[in-house]
C-alpha cells in the first residue's frame, strides 16, 4: 500500500501544471497550424524523460525516510501509535498520583495543625 506522502509527491511530479499548460498551448498551436505534430511529440517525450528522472530522484529519498521511521520504531521497540497510547496512560497515572498526593498533603496539614494546637 502506498502512503499518502508518496502519493502526494508523485501527484506533484506527474501532474505538473506548467507542463500541462505547455501541452495545451502546443496542441492548440498544432490545431491552428502554427506548430508541427512532431514538436508536440518531442515535448511529450521530453516531459516523460524529465518525469522519469524526478521519480528516480524521489524514490531513494522516500526509501530513506521509510528506513528512518523503521529504525526509530526498532529503537523504541514500538510504533509511534503505541508510543502515544503509552504517553496517555502515563499522563493518567500522573494525574491519579497528583490527586493522591494532594489528599495526603491535606491530611498531613490537618495533623500538623492539630499538633500545633495541642502544644
Amino acid at each position: 500500500m502506498v502512503s499518502k506522502d508518496l502519493q502526494n509527491m508523485l501527484e506533484k511530479i506527474i501532474f505538473d501544471e506548467v507542463y500541462l499548460e505547455q501541452l495545451k498551448n502546443s496542441i492548440n498551436r498544432v490545431a491552428t497550424g502554427q506548430l508541427s505534430p512532431k514538436s508536440v511529440r518531442k515535448l511529450i517525450f521530453e516531459h516523460k524523460t524529465h518525469l522519469f528522472q524526478n521519480m528516480l530522484e524521489l524514490f531513494p529519498y522516500y526509501l530513506n525516510q521509510v528506513n528512518n521511521d523503521r529504525s526509530l520504531e526498532q529503537f523504541t521497540g514500538e510504533s509511534m501509535e503505541e508510543n502515544i497510547d503509552n504517553n496517555t496512560e502515563l499522563i493518567k497515572e500522573l494525574e491519579e498520583k497528583n490527586k493522591f498526593l494532594e489528599e495526603i498533603g491535606v491530611r498531613v496539614n490537618n495533623i500538623h495543625k492539630k499538633l500545633k494546637l495541642e502544644t
